[in-house]
């Protein structure tokens, strides 16, 4: 099981457990051995492995990120410094702040009432400058901003949706929720926990009757991350000069999937962008991207299987880009001692294009294996036929193909037998 990070998460004490550990690695004790096991390279590895391969601070301290749940140290370090306050008594703030609203408080009275129960003398002074600021007219979400060592920017900005859309009950709920996944040694990586908050967001406001052109701008300040902001910001902007939203995400490029783009499409169209937009930010926030299913995203089965199996896995999509790029015949997926490779071949030139670890190579394998199934047919024993359309550089690109496993089940061959393509048709 792993560990669950302390209320009052300390950088140096984290980085000691790094030190330590490195230290325990090149005294050859054992102890060093299972909290490196969570490292991919060392997950079959026995103690013994383990204690002789080189080890450097750097793997430590991933070794302790991925222990508390963070995809790496640099994540780690980032959460830990955007949420010094301590954790337990400001989730408790947020619990008692909203209770308080929703029985009728005015929030003046509210912040008084709910501060009193405080016991870090940072917090107290902070909700105190932020109630003489409300006081002297500001709005909740300015007089926050002033204080982002506990009042993190992406809470700011859920307070000033709230506050936008009347919908404050709401967007607190939703601060309260994310912090309480922070808190917890398990839960999605930063970047999709803010993709989640944005799409929750846009659809909360968007049900309340926000114009579009709001929405998207106001919904871009919940996100912590900086690149993924500032191609929201960018998004917002577009909305506001007369873009489709579906239109300004494709302008900033794969900041979504393509099955998200197509999905904020027929939304548009049929009027549906706030269902829509909440069951994207549910399925990003369960930690599970693949949950955008055909049922969750009310689209055609058939329609969507095929586009999740080229679009589905991002590194196989560029993978399938890059040999169409290349005007390959042939994509040939080969097993190596230990993982495997992508193989390109060109007018009878062949170029590895990617060498994979195990783990990401059996996930091509079963893809690729997949693939031509929906609504394909068999042609030969152990060879299936399919025609698929994707865009590409905004250009349609049909391609039939054949897939044969070969020369055993553990590689196969994926043969482009065709290409033709068509403009894009212009967007409205």
């Amino acid at each position: 099981m792993s560990p669950s990070l302390p209320d009052r998460p300390n950088l140096k004490h984290l980085k000691d457990q790094a030190h330590t550990l490195l230290k325990q690695h090149k005294a050859g004790q054992a102890a060093a051995c299972e909290p490196l096991r969570c490292i991919h390279r060392f997950s079959s590895s026995s103690d013994e492995e383990i204690l002789s391969a080189d080890l450097k601070l750097s793997d430590a301290l991933f070794s302790v990120a991925l222990r508390y749940g963070f995809s790496s140290w640099k994540e780690l370090k980032r959460h830990v410094e955007s949420n010094p306050a301590p954790a337990a008594e400001m989730r408790k703030f947020w619990r008692s702040l909203h209770a308080t609203l929703i029985d009728g408080v005015p929030m003046v009275a509210a912040l008084r009432y709910v501060s009193s129960s405080l016991v870090d003398e940072k917090n107290i002074e902070t909700v105190r400058r932020v109630i003489n600021r409300v006081l002297a007219g500001r709005n909740l979400a300015e007089a926050m901003a002033d204080s982002p060592a506990v009042f993190a920017p992406w809470i700011c900005g859920m307070v000033q949706a709230g506050e936008f859309g009347g919908i404050l009950d709401i967007t607190i709920m939703g601060i309260v929720r994310d912090m309480d996944l922070l808190s917890g040694g398990k839960h999605p990586a930063i970047r999709q926990m803010d993709a989640a908050r944005y799409w929750r967001t846009l659809a909360v406001l968007l049900a309340a009757g926000v114009p579009a052109e709001k929405v998207c701008a106001i919904s871009a300040k919940v996100v912590s991350d900086k690149r993924l902001r500032s191609k929201l910001i960018a998004v917002g902007e577009n909305v506001e000069k007369g873009m489709l939203f579906s239109e300004a995400l494709r302008s900033v490029g794969d900041v979504f999937a393509p099955e998200v783009r197509d999905v904020v499409t027929a939304a548009e169209t049929y009027g549906t962008l706030a269902d829509e937009a909440l069951r994207i930010g549910e399925s990003l926030l369960a930690g599970k991207p693949e949950l955008l299913t055909a049922d969750a995203l009310n689209v055609d089965k058939q329609w969507y299987n095929e586009k999740r199996i080229l679009a589905g896995n991002r590194k196989f999509r560029e993978m399938l880009d890059e040999a169409i790029d290349k005007k390959a015949d042939e994509v040939l997926l080969e097993p190596l001692a230990e993982g495997g490779r992508v193989v390109c071949r060109s007018d009878g030139r062949s170029e590895v294009l990617a060498e994979l670890d195990q783990e990401i190579y059996n996930t091509f394998l079963g893809i690729a294996q997949g693939m031509p199934q929906p609504g394909g047919r068999m042609i030969e024993p152990g060879e299936w036929f399919s025609s698929i359309d994707l865009w590409y550089r905004r250009i349609r690109v049909s391609v039939h193909i054949s897939l044969t496993p070969w020369p055993n089940p553990n590689s196969c061959r994926l043969r482009i037998l065709e290409y033709w393509t068509s403009s894009r048709p212009a967007e409205k």
